[in-house]
């Protein structure tokens, strides 16, 4: 990443690219289709889920590691 900065009489011209990173919220949305994490998640509220947790942005992790199904359907 570079910042390009241009001097011109009377004007500086400051330009910024930022770069993001989607991966985690396309994780996220195959998380709410993916029918391997449905029992997870009904699991969330009672003892038997302990390890499992919704992070704050939503996202289903494991001890705090996120879920990610290996099915390829």
């Amino acid at each position: 990443m570079s910042l390009d900065v241009a001097i011109k009489f009377g004007h500086i011209i400051c330009n910024t690219l930022v770069v993001t990173n989607d991966f985690l919220g396309l994780i996220k949305e195959k998380q709410l289709e993916d029918p391997n994490f449905i029992p997870s998640k009904e699991l969330l509220s009672t003892n038997r889920a302990k390890d499992f947790a919704i992070d704050l942005d939503g996202m289903l992790r494991f001890i705090s590691k996120v879920c990610v199904s290996t099915n390829d359907k």
